[in-house]
């Protein structure tokens, strides 16, 4: 029994030694692991420091250089593979188009080549756009589609997007040959989602699939109207739309097909309703074969009689687009709509200079300055000259032609709290105006209201050319920078420059005319000088 005992007693010691042994070799273990790690961080200080004072050897102290980060190869299915986006934007478009740029981008994680099809008034506004909001990751090309309108203003069509409406169908001609793939968007979306989901599809497709869509979430195609266009069952919609481009080149006669199927129904039917949307049902019913079922989430619609609701459910956080695609969009009165409606809005007052920034960079070139100059008291000056400041020109509609060659705009800047100003001022200017806003992007809803609910002389005034200059806090008020967008876009051949704060006479326009048809300062190199007289009360009379 006291063998039994003694040998018990053995083997726990043992044990007991053994335990403490294994624990203190992983102490060991452990604090070398940690030293390891401390010597390999202070080796990366080290090497972060001599390639910094290297660059600044090479640099003077006030100098600002560039270096580019080595192209990560656009690989399928990384995230560095772009996806190509193409969107119509003609006529009234780009004020609508924002809000849906600013969704995406907020969610993207990939580079995006943006494809706009474009006309002339819409091409500068786009360029300028994105030439001074300066995304990283993002290209973009600009296609004037104005020559191949022709070829579809024979469709008559009751769209209120009007011919525009039709141009979709021409996607296949207007795009580049070396474009494959794209994804074709409506401007009225809110994305809720990595667009890159919708790029995915295209490898689920089948060698006859060549368009993706989703089901039109109404009864409109099941109504037994006399207007009504072919579609097989509830049709689809076209607002979310995958098109493999080379397919379509390669393996069918798209002109014939589109052209065929309008010849088809126009007869009988007058006029399309739905534009591209009744035309590609068209097509869809006598070959279902081409078409790529997309799930609803993708193209949740708001319209009035909309069936939305059977796709997404009591769980919101199903929807992965918003479509806005009733008339009244943003104004809709169905179930939900104002839970959708304040996450479109929250993207109109979301800061544009934030999507400047992205966790994972494909490629880019960051600027750097070596050294700051703290006793240069111009030195926020100098750095503003590098920024650039998001610009969106003809914010609101315009439209107005010079009278004759002696015709002259009135060109201004202002910001926001100076509204009441200029609505005082066009009260006695009849002319043409270029106006430079400065404001921050939770700005432009209180202007809209402004404009198209306050003011009755702004409301109904088309010759206002408003062009919207981002707040930023990295630059004192760009004074400059604001008089020079105001002038750069005055499209008659005199402009006269003035503060928001001064009160035309009566009819100056009128007689500003008459003085130049008098004078005809332009060829001489003359400029008229205007009387002006400070008042301390503020009144017009």
């Amino acid at each position: 029994m006291k063998m039994k005992t003694k040998k018990l007693c053995t083997r726990h010691w043992l044990a007991a030694f053994f335990g403490i042994g294994l624990v203190l070799y992983f102490w060991w273990l452990i604090s070398k692991i940690s030293l390891l790690e401390s010597q390999n961080k202070v080796f990366k200080t080290q090497l972060k420091y001599s390639q910094y004072n290297t660059l600044v050897k090479k640099m003077s102290v006030d100098s600002v250089s560039t270096y580019e980060v080595p192209v990560i190869p656009d690989a399928v299915g990384t995230l560095c593979e772009t996806v190509h986006i193409a969107l119509v934007c003609m006529g009234k478009c780009s004020r609508q188009i924002t809000p849906m740029i600013k969704s995406l981008m907020h969610h993207r994680q990939n580079p995006i080549h943006f494809h706009f099809v474009v006309d002339t008034n819409s091409h500068r506004t786009i360029n300028t756009l994105f030439d001074t909001w300066d995304l990283p990751d993002v290209k973009y090309s600009c296609y004037n589609a104005e020559g191949y309108l022709s070829q579809v203003q024979w469709i008559r069509n009751s769209h209120y997007s009007g011919i525009y409406a039709l141009v979709k169908l021409l996607f296949p001609d207007i795009l580049p040959d070396s474009l494959s793939q794209a994804i074709v968007l409506d401007s009225d979306l809110t994305f809720l989602c990595d667009v890159a989901e919708l790029w995915a599809m295209f490898r689920n497709m089948t060698d006859d699939q060549f368009i993706g869509l989703v089901e039109n979430e109404s009864s409109w195609y099941y109504t037994n109207k006399p207007n009504r266009w072919p579609a097989l069952g509830r049709g689809y919609n076209t607002g979310v739309m995958l098109l493999d481009l080379k397919k379509i080149r390669t393996t069918t006669d798209w002109t014939r097909l589109w052209r065929d199927a309008v010849n088809d129904n126009i007869k009988r039917l007058n006029h399309t309703t739905l534009a591209d949307q009744d035309v590609i049902n068209a097509i869809i019913k006598n070959q279902p074969r081409f078409v790529y079922d997309m799930s609803c989430q993708y193209n949740v619609q708001m319209s009035t009689t909309t069936l939305a609701k059977n796709c997404y459910g009591e769980n919101k956080d199903n929807v992965k687009i918003i479509h806005w695609n009733s008339p009244l969009k943003y104004g809709v009165k169905i179930r939900d709509a104002h839970y959708f409606r304040d996450i479109h809005q929250s993207y109109v007052n979301f800061d544009g200079y934030l999507l400047r920034e992205k966790l994972h960079r494909c490629t880019f070139i960051q600027h750097v300055t070596v050294k700051m100059n703290n006793s240069d008291l111009c030195s926020s000056f100098r750095a503003a000259q590098q920024l650039k400041l998001r610009t969106h020109l003809y914010f609101m509609d315009y439209s107005y032609k010079n009278s004759d060659g002696f015709d002259v705009t009135l060109a201004l800047q202002l910001s926001m709290d100076r509204l009441l100003f200029l609505e005082r001022l066009v009260n006695y200017w009849e002319g043409p105006l270029s106006v430079a806003i400065y404001l921050a992007d939770c700005d432009v809803g209180k202007l809209l209201n402004f404009i198209e609910n306050w003011s009755d002389t702004l409301r109904d005034r088309k010759n206002i050319g408003y062009h919207l200059v981002f707040k930023t806090d990295q630059v004192h008020y760009p004074v400059n920078y604001l008089r020079n967008v105001a002038l750069e876009n005055v499209n008659t051949p005199y402009v006269f420059l003035m503060d928001v704060d001064f009160v035309p006479m009566v009819d100056l326009y009128s007689h500003l005319k008459a003085a130049i048809k008098l004078i005809n300062p332009y060829p001489q190199k003359k400029c008229l000088v205007v009387a002006a007289f400070e008042s301390q009360r503020y009144r017009s009379s």
